[in-house]
């Protein structure tokens, strides 16, 4: 979670209620201090020991942890496009069951039809680099489309209450014309947030 990605989700954040809250995938632990900051007891789970510790949160594979309670928040933050998509529906089911009544979860991740993606993906190719395009990192290995998250997303029964994009100026371009530097933070949930490097999504269970 950058410096970006983070203000996009302190202000997603600022508009919850609740008081509990579940991270996944913790890292050093950002996500976890941020929802700290806002009120929440907050539980998470990270794979690697060493960045574990440091987060405070449970040294665990996400496909394998649960929160020891129901929550009103999940958080799962630049985590999905490092799993391989047979483990991507088992991962939202769970997280969602773990949602109190009126929980919300909330899942990020770069997007592969975005401006950024498909700028440099076609900078890529005319530049003829050896090697596949890695999507800005080699353990990347589900950038998905919109399309096929919000598909998933309907398959375990989440509705889709709010979606943030963020980031909208490619490198390549920012060489170009350096004052659409300042598009990299910029963010929105209007329409154009489809073509955002990242999306952001807040999800609810479908009412029965």
């Amino acid at each position: 979670m950058d410096r970006t990605n983070g203000a996009v989700l302190d202000m997603i954040l600022g508009g919850l209620r609740g008081s509990t809250a579940a991270d996944v995938g913790s890292g050093v632990g950002r996500v976890m201090n941020l929802l700290s900051a806002h009120g929440f007891d907050v539980s998470g789970c990270e794979l690697d020991p060493a960045l574990a510790a440091t987060s405070g949160a449970d040294a665990c594979d996400a496909r394998l942890w649960a929160p020891p309670a129901p929550v009103d928040v999940v958080t799962c933050i630049e985590l999905v496009e490092h799993l391989p998509p047979e483990d991507h529906r088992p991962l939202l089911r769970r997280m969602a069951s773990w949602l109190n009544e009126d929980g919300v979860l909330i899942v990020s991740t770069p997007q592969r039809t975005s401006l950024v993606s498909v700028t440099e993906r076609a900078f890529h190719r005319v530049r003829r680099k050896h090697g596949p395009y890695e999507w800005w990192d080699p353990t990347h290995i589900s950038v998905r489309s919109r399309r096929y998250w919000e598909h998933l997303f309907g398959s375990v029964d989440l509705v889709v209450v709010r979606r943030v994009g963020w980031s909208f100026a490619p490198d390549i371009a920012v060489r170009v014309v350096p004052p659409l530097a300042r598009l990299r933070a910029a963010h929105t949930d209007g329409p154009l947030a489809v073509l955002g490097f990242d999306l952001v999504w807040v999800l609810k269970g479908a009412v029965r």
